[in-house]
């Protein structure tokens, strides 16, 4: 198998972009070519721990913004629905 496909099956297992994981591909690289079985395993368990950490810290970001855009739109909901423009017509009383 080869590095890119390894990481690439790695990066959807733990939800992570690829991009977000190249930086690991020389390790993983060496850890397909390693000819000690014991080596390739510790390789790719340091991998996998650190796409396991980028995936939780990516959905805890996420989590997080969305709150954060929650907030922000209830609170400029209730801004706008007691806003009225400066030149606006007085309301009618008919």
């Amino acid at each position: 198998m080869s590095p890119n496909h390894t990481l690439a099956r790695l990066c959807r297992r733990y939800q992570v972009p690829y991009e977000d994981a190249e930086h690991l591909l020389p390790l993983v690289t060496r850890a397909v070519g390693a000819t000690d079985e014991r080596i390739r395993r510790s390789m790719l368990n340091v991998v996998e721990s650190t796409l396991r950490r980028l995936g939780e810290e990516r959905r805890y970001r996420q989590n997080l913004e969305s709150h954060l855009e929650r907030q922000h739109l209830i609170a400029l909901a209730a801004v706008l629905h007691r806003w009225e423009p400066r030149d606006a017509p007085p309301p009618s009383t008919t």
